[in-house]
């Protein structure tokens, strides 16, 4: 690793994230990224093309804590969602 970027990628826009995405987690291999969205929820994307494979729903709205627990390969991503109370 040369710590030098290889390349943008740019993810489309009006995805069901619902705003602009918020880098969280890359897979081990770099093919795929978790991203939040501002407003219902999160999702990953294939970082060759940009297309979003698939939504990750938020959880609970106002007064809670959404984290993101996601699988290496980023297959797979568990929300918990905890009060602020």
């Amino acid at each position: 690793a040369t710590g030098k970027p290889l390349g943008q990628v740019r993810v489309f826009p009006g995805s069901r994230s619902g705003g602009p995405p918020r880098p969280l987690a890359l897979s081990a291999d770099g093919t795929r990224g978790l991203a939040a969205g501002l407003n219902t929820a999160s999702a990953v994307y294939d970082l060759g093309t940009g297309a979003e494979l698939f939504a990750v729903p938020r959880g609970a709205a106002a007064r809670f804590a959404t984290h993101h627990l996601p699988s290496a390969d980023l297959s797979r991503v568990a929300v918990l969602a905890t009060t602020l109370d």
